[in-house]
């Protein structure tokens, strides 16, 4: 869960830096977000920062590819039903 952004503190303290506190929420957000677009083929899924619930369209599967996510233990990946991919 994302935070709310950190607005008891200016966004900007002198121009055109953004204060620390900004600097790490906006990282936070990008963090959430960037994964959400991720798609390739299989040998390309992602191997480190993996969470349980990743997501990623792999190219590779079926005949217009398939989405997939990063299971429960994070260990491996799977399709929608829970199987192995």
């Amino acid at each position: 869960m994302l935070e709310q952004p950190p607005i008891h503190v200016r966004p900007i303290a002198g121009m055109p830096q953004f204060e620390k506190a900004w600097i790490s929420w906006f990282a936070k957000v990008w963090y959430a977000l960037s994964p959400t677009t991720e798609s390739g083929v299989t040998a390309n899924r992602p191997v480190q920062g993996l969470y349980p619930g990743r997501f990623y369209f792999d190219t590779s599967l079926g005949a217009s590819g398939k989405p997939i996510w990063v299971n429960k233990t994070a260990s491996g990946w799977v399709d929608g039903s829970g199987t192995a991919v």
